[in-house]
C-alpha cells in the first residue's frame, strides 16, 4: 500500500511539474517578411474552399457514370491503351512530363503572386510598378517596416 501511495505521489509530482508554466510565452517567428501571405489569406482560403467544392462536384459527376461502364472498365481494349501510352510518350506527355509541368506551374504561380504583391506595394508607395525588388522598393519596404 505504501508503494502505491509513493508511486502515485511521484506520478502526480511529475505531472504537475510538466504542466507548470515557466513564465515565458511561446517563441514566434516574425512574419514581417511575409506580408503577401496575410494580404491574400482570405482570398486564397476562399479560392481553396471553392476548388475543393468544385472537385467534389466533378468527382460525383464522374463517378456517377461508372456504374453504366463497369463492363467497359473490366475489359479494356489493351491495344488501344498501349497506343495511347505510346502516342503520349512520343509527344512528350509522359508521367515525367506531367510532373515537371506541375512543378513548373507551381513555381510560376509562386513568383506571379510575389510579383503582384511587389507591384501593388510599389503603386501604394508611388514607385514605378515594375514588379521587381529594386533598390527603391527595398528602401520603401525597409522604411515601411522599420528595418
Amino acid at each position: 500500500m505504501r508503494k502505491i501511495i509513493l508511486a502515485s505521489t511521484l506520478v502526480l509530482t511529475v505531472a504537475l511539474a510538466g504542466c507548470s508554466s515557466s513564465g515565458k510565452g511561446p517563441v514566434l517567428a516574425s512574419s514581417a517578411g511575409q506580408t503577401n501571405y496575410a494580404v491574400h489569406y482570405s482570398d486564397e482560403l476562399g479560392a481553396s474552399a471553392k476548388a475543393v467544392t468544385d472537385a467534389q462536384t466533378r468527382e460525383k459527376t464522374l463517378s456517377a457514370g461508372f456504374a453504366a461502364r463497369v463492363d467497359e472498365l473490366k475489359k479494356p481494349d489493351w491495344d488501344r491503351v498501349q497506343s495511347i501510352i505510346d502516342d503520349s510518350d512520343a509527344a512528350g506527355r509522359s508521367a515525367d512530363f506531367a510532373d515537371a509541368h506541375a512543378d513548373a506551374d507551381a513555381v510560376r504561380d509562386f513568383w506571379d503572386r510575389d510579383k503582384d504583391a511587389i507591384t501593388r506595394f510599389q503603386r501604394v508607395k508611388g514607385l514605378p510598378p515594375t514588379g521587381t525588388m529594386d533598390d527603391a522598393t527595398r528602401a520603401a519596404l525597409a522604411e515601411a517596416h522599420g528595418s
